[in-house]
């Protein structure tokens, strides 16, 4: 595990992709949520979803070839992509967004949230260290289905 997260956290460019790609999800949750209670405020939400998510591509196909990052990046699929950026994303969100429920008394969303980040966790960086790419990475699609079905029905 230490191996695949620690070119994460040595890396300024990799945790400038990574907290774009956590703040695009994180808007997109507030904007799932307000759009379901029937909130205007939850386009521009989307909007700043979107906004952050733009800012991932276009630093992600433009990082600078002088970063130990560029090399990974360089011939990156869409399979690549979902482990090692949207992975770590997710579980970040995941976590943060559970500890912040279970800070503001909303156990059962903060323990789902917790319970669905541990796993993913374990699933893709302890159990799944050696598994192909492309299974980490639908079992990541799998979770990230059911992050929205949280946001949703939870709120």
């Amino acid at each position: 595990m230490e191996q695949q997260l620690s070119p994460i956290f040595t890396n300024m460019s990799a945790l400038v992709l990574l907290g774009t790609i956590a703040a695009s999800l994180f808007f997109l949750s507030i904007g799932l949520r307000e759009t379901k209670n029937q909130f205007i405020e939850g386009v521009l939400y989307y909007g700043m979803s979107l906004f952050f998510a733009a800012i991932h591509f276009l630093y992600l196909f433009n990082i600078p070839a002088d970063t130990s990052w560029a090399a990974d990046v360089a011939n990156i699929d869409f399979w690549g992509w979902t482990v090692s950026m949207f992975v770590p994303a997710l579980i970040t969100t995941l976590l943060l967004r559970g500890l912040i429920d279970l800070a503001g008394n909303q156990l059962q969303p903060g323990l789902y949230r917790l319970f669905f980040g541990t796993t993913l966790l374990c699933f893709v960086y302890l159990l799944g260290a050696n598994w192909p790419t492309d299974s980490k990475a639908i079992i990541a699609a799998f979770y990230g289905f059911t992050w929205l079905d949280m946001e949703q029905t939870f709120y």
